[in-house]
């Protein structure tokens, strides 16, 4: 049982591609608004040269970050966004937000130039997420069953294990609820092991 508590646990600390993706969109999104914000307001020959020096040492400075991945300039506002996730998954969301601000600073620069300002796609996917969005996952009893067909088909288990391990799994659904997968945070899994070292042994 502790091998698949540890499993679900381990799926509701670590970020989906998708998770990573919505956040890179949110924060590219803020990133743009900030850029048509600046893009309003006046600029004569001088400043414009100024900024577009500056941008354009900027997104040099950021390629060679992305290239050499060197993300920690980008930690803080990715543990901000994720605190939950590991590690790893911070880094990687820091290096999306690296991409991210590559994007809007060479977006930035050549709206500088004068042609129309250009949004990047990725921002324009955000605005049409529906807002009523839901989140759907198995429920537990399925990833159970999924669980133990998976040990069965592949042999880890004998048929004692497969039988003794299914009535312990209709127990953990029956102390948790069957309930969808991504309801079940931590604090489910904390009080479901001290529930379990009161439970008789079988």
């Amino acid at each position: 049982m502790s091998a698949f508590l540890q499993q679900i646990d381990r799926n509701l600390q670590s970020m989906t591609r998708e998770e990573v993706d919505a956040l890179y969109r949110k924060y590219l999104t803020t990133k743009v608004d900030e850029i048509e914000a600046r893009l309003s307001r006046p600029l004569d020959e001088d400043q414009a040269d100024g900024t577009s020096f500056y941008l354009n040492d900027e997104a040099h400075s950021i390629s060679a970050a992305l290239a050499f991945g060197h993300v920690e300039e980008r930690i803080p506002e990715a543990i901000q966004m994720a605190p939950g996730a590991p590690e790893a998954d911070q880094r990687r969301l820091a290096r999306r937000l690296l991409e991210a601000d590559l994007k809007a600073t060479v977006a930035e620069l050549n709206a500088l130039e004068g042609p129309p300002w250009n949004f990047p796609q990725e921002t324009l996917a955000v605005t049409a997420q529906p807002k009523d969005q839901t989140v759907t996952s198995p429920l537990l009893s399925e990833a159970v069953r999924g669980y133990c067909e998976e040990h069965v088909g592949l042999k880890k288990w004998s048929e004692r294990t497969a039988d003794q391990s299914q009535k312990i799994f209709e127990l953990v659904v029956g102390l948790l609820g069957d309930r969808p997968i991504h309801e079940i945070g931590k604090a489910d899994i904390r009080t479901l092991g001290a529930q379990s070292l009161s439970c008789p042994p079988t």
